[in-house]
């Protein structure tokens, strides 16, 4: 069993493309995780990578996505996904969060992840994907931000939030 991630597999997608942080957006490429609806009778999300080269114009975009916001943790779940046909382990709450996009839609979700669309042993891939974060987030058709699933403490907290959103209001 290894710590997370793809462990010591290599990692799954193709190299991208990028320009410089001063040239054209379009010079830059993403992945895109594509989860399929539901899960296998095995129980496990399989998904696959996709690429996209980005536009400032969101309708030029070849795949509309969802990006999606969440706090890693360090808890790694006890599933995994697959990703190209390898085992991903993903943290628990990013495992929760793509069994109820999955459980939510009756369509596949493309999705834009930066634990599994951004190679993580790469840091020249990851310093450029980093430096278009915010575009990213702003090509996307919406963002779904996951907070953690009801078990968690953090839960009640935002429970908490229409009343001290009215207490400002006072």
């Amino acid at each position: 069993m290894h710590s997370g991630g793809f462990g010591d597999q290599a990692y799954p997608g193709v190299p991208l493309s990028h320009g410089n942080i001063q040239e054209e957006l379009n010079h830059f490429e993403i992945r895109l995780l594509k989860l399929m609806r539901a899960a296998g009778e095995d129980g496990i999300l399989r998904c696959k990578l996709i690429t996209q080269r980005l536009d400032h114009d969101q309708s030029l975009l070849e795949h509309q996505f969802t990006a999606l916001s969440y706090c890693w943790g360090t808890d790694l779940s006890f599933h995994s996904i697959e990703v190209e046909g390898i085992s991903y382990k993903p943290t628990a709450n990013l495992y929760n969060a793509l069994v109820n996009i999955a459980a939510s839609t009756c369509e596949e979700s493309v999705l834009w992840i930066d634990a599994i669309c951004i190679n993580q042993k790469d840091s020249s891939e990851k310093a450029n994907q980093i430096s278009i974060m915010a575009q990213i987030y702003s090509l996307a058709q919406e963002t779904i931000i996951w907070f953690s699933s009801e078990d968690d403490p953090c839960f009640e907290a935002f429970k908490l939030l229409p009343q001290i959103r009215s207490l400002s209001q006072v």
